[in-house]
């Protein structure tokens, strides 16, 4: 990955039958700049997993596409609504 790209990849897993969030060719624009590029990936429940990567390379952008409040394109299936849940930013 570099920072020039302003691209954010995440590793790929293997889905299972209890994964807690599937993301399939998820990506995110602003404009004409691509701020995630068509990434993939699927967190089991009960899982820990953590988003890193270099200034400007997506990962605030997922996380506010995950929640709802960027437009995406692709997919996101959560196991359970995040309806009344509690999240920090």
């Amino acid at each position: 990955m570099t920072s020039s790209a302003h691209h954010s990849r995440i590793f790929d897993l293997e889905p299972t039958n209890r994964n807690a969030l599937e993301v399939r060719n998820l990506s995110i624009h602003y404009g004409n700049r691509i701020a995630v590029d068509r990434i993939q990936t699927a967190l089991p429940l009960g899982s820990l997993t953590a988003l890193i990567g270099p200034n400007g390379g997506g990962k605030s952008s997922l996380m506010k596409a995950l929640l709802g409040l960027l437009p995406t394109q692709g997919h996101i299936h959560f196991q359970h609504s995040l309806e009344n849940t509690t999240a920090y930013l």
